[in-house]
This record gives structure tokens, C-alpha cells and sequence, in this order.
């Protein structure tokens, strides 16, 4: 599709016309071009989907699809604008009309450059009273963490379902985690592809023992280690809904994750159980004794390489490279070469 199939669109569209997609267009269109078009469909109420992918959506265009997202009657349901380089700041641009439109309710932003602040700002758009979103794509963009304000813009999300945000930067997820807690919503979260580690997710036990709604949960591809093993089995003790979380290509090692496997494999009802949740406590004691021990082994081995490296030999002077009176002597003499 080119520029010269699209002219007669925007002049005369079809009274019929449900659903336009661009997903097959050669070259991105001008902004100006496709903000007419978006503007000549914000006057068509029939349209329920509009797919403009690697469309070259600009300014212009930014602003003529928040108009038409604010354009009552409300119809437009599906509205995907994954791969045109939006930044935070375009995020901005549309906040103000997925506040307002209660019909949309799947968005796609994937493929794009939103950055933590513009998650802040979309969070806040879709849990406004009048937003009905309920599946949420922010796949491959450039989140390393998200505000605190999302944990609060979560408690008001009544309708999200799924959210989508692998292939991402994410190394702390404290907010989205507190605020996931709070959502009686949402029912599949995708962290996989991200940079999480046992740190990262210290909250997910907290958001498990309190949110009801969570079925799947996909960790995997990140940097997990065995430190973020007990969190994983503490969360999937306390969880009341999860029926299966993802925690391959990370780095546990086979007992732990084994452990954590078998856990996932059970129902909530399972591992709720009093013989299960004993269990569970005396598997955790050994791990932290077994944490205590490995934290020793990496300290003695650390002191150990410094005393090695302290006694080798170095050359390049009358003192050794480990000798403590040679480096004080040598210290002098660069102070005196200095002054």
C-alpha cells in the first residue's frame, strides 16, 4: 500500500469501514498525510480498529489520534502503534485521550523508545475512571524502571488484563510489583528478556500473598540466581491465584530451580496446604544456611586472592610488588617526584 492508495481514503472513506491497517505499507507515510487520514477517520464512528505500524507516526499524527481517541462517541477498540520510535514524550501527547476513551481495549506500543517516565504517564492515562483498557503491549522499549507513582496508578486499574513488557532493560520492578499487589485485575504479567535479579523482585512475595487475580507470571531470560530462588517458592506459598510462572534461561541452578518447578506445578489449593507450607519453611532454612555457607566460601576465597595477589611478585623495582615497606618507600618517592 503507498501514498497514491491512501489519497482516496482520506477524501471519501467507505461508510463501512470497520478496521484499517497500514501493517503492509513499503515506506512510512508523511506525518502529514497520515494525520489527515486520522483525522478523517475521527469523523467515521463505525472504525473499531486502527493498526498503524511502522507507519511514521509523528507529531501530527500523535495529536490527530488523541483527538480521535477523545472523539465521542467512543468506538475505536483496538489501536495498535508498535515500531514508529515513540518516545516518552509522544506518551504524553495521547495521555490525555486514553484517559478520556472508554472503548479502547487493546493498545499496542511496542517496538518503540518509552523510557520509564512515559510508563508513569501511561499508567496514570489508563487507570482514569473512564479508560477500559484491558491488554497492554510495551514490549521492546527502553524501560530500566518505573516510577513510584505506578504502584498508586495500579490500585485504580479495574478492567487491565494482560501486560506485556519483555524485551526490555528492567532491572527493579519494587513499584510495578507494590502496584500489581494492589490490581484485582490483572491476569498475566510478562517480565521475561529484562535484567531482574534476586533484588528486583524482593516484593514479589508481598504482591503474591495480596493480589487474587494473578494466574501467569513469565520471568524467564533474565538474571535470576539462586538468591532469588526462596522469594520465588515464598511467593508461589503465598499465592492464591498464580497457576504458573516462567523462570527459564536464568541463573538457577538445577536443585533450585527443580524446587521452585515443582512448586509452580502445583494449585494454589496445593500449596496452601499445612503439610506443604511446613515443607516449604524447612526448605527455606536450608537454603539460607546454605547462603550463610556460600557467602563464607566467597569471602575467604576473596581474602584469599587479595593475600595472593599482595605476596606475588611484580617486578619493575628494587621492592616487591607485595612487600608493604616497598609500597610505602614507593609511595614516598612519587610524592617527592610530584613536588
Amino acid at each position: 500500500m503507498g501514498v497514491a492508495a491512501l489519497e482516496p481514503l482520506i477524501s471519501n472513506p467507505p461508510p463501512n469501514l470497520t478496521a484499517l491497517s497500514l501493517a503492509e505499507l513499503s515506506t512510512p507515510l508523511p506525518d502529514e498525510l497520515l494525520a489527515a487520514l486520522i483525522g478523517t477517520l475521527a469523523n467515521h464512528p463505525p472504525l473499531t480498529s486502527l493498526a498503524l505500524p511502522s507507519a511514521g507516526v509523528g507529531p501530527l499524527a500523535l495529536f490527530a489520534t488523541a483527538r480521535l481517541l477523545s472523539t465521542p462517541p467512543p468506538a475505536l477498540a483496538h489501536l495498535d502503534l508498535s515500531a514508529n520510535g515513540l518516545t516518552s514524550e509522544a506518551v504524553a501527547v495521547l495521555g490525555g485521550g486514553l484517559s478520556r476513551c472508554s472503548s479502547l481495549t487493546s493498545l499496542s506500543l511496542a517496538l518503540n523508545r518509552i523510557s520509564g517516565a512515559g510508563g508513569g504517564v501511561l499508567f496514570a492515562a489508563i487507570s482514569a475512571p473512564a479508560a477500559r483498557l484491558r491488554r497492554l503491549d510495551l514490549s521492546r522499549n527502553c524501560f530500566k524502571t518505573l516510577p513510584t507513582e505506578v504502584a498508586v496508578s495500579f490500585a485504580s486499574m479495574g478492567h487491565l488484563r494482560t501486560i506485556n513488557l519483555s524485551h526490555n532493560r528492567l532491572d527493579a520492578a519494587h513499584a510495578l510489583l507494590l502496584g500489581v499487589g494492589h490490581n484485582s485485575s490483572l491476569t498475566a504479567l510478562n517480565l521475561s528478556h529484562n535484567l531482574l535479579r534476586a533484588q528486583s523482585v524482593s516484593k514479589l512475595p508481598a504482591m503474591c500473598a495480596r493480589n487474587v487475580t494473578l494466574k501467569e507470571l513469565d520471568l524467564s531470560f533474565n538474571q535470576l540466581s539462586n538468591r532469588a530462588a526462596p522469594l520465588l517458592l515464598l511467593a508461589l506459598s503465598r499465592s492464591r491465584s498464580l497457576d504458573e510462572i516462567q523462570i527459564s534461561d536464568n541463573f538457577l541452578t538445577d536443585d533450585f530451580k527443580e524446587s521452585v518447578s515443582a512448586a509452580a506445578a502445583m494449585t494454589p489449593e496445593q500449596r496452601r496446604d499445612k503439610k506443604y507450607q511446613m515443607e516449604v519453611r524447612r526448605r527455606l532454612k536450608d537454603w539460607r544456611e546454605r547462603a550463610r555457607a556460600d557467602d563464607v566460601a566467597a569471602a575467604q576465597a576473596e581474602v584469599s586472592a587479595r593475600d595472593d595477589n599482595l605476596r606475588g611478585g611484580g617486578g619493575g623495582g628494587a621492592f616487591r610488588k607485595g612487600d608493604r615497606l616497598g609500597r610505602i618507600y614507593s609511595f614516598g618517592f612519587n610524592l617527592l617526584f610530584i613536588f
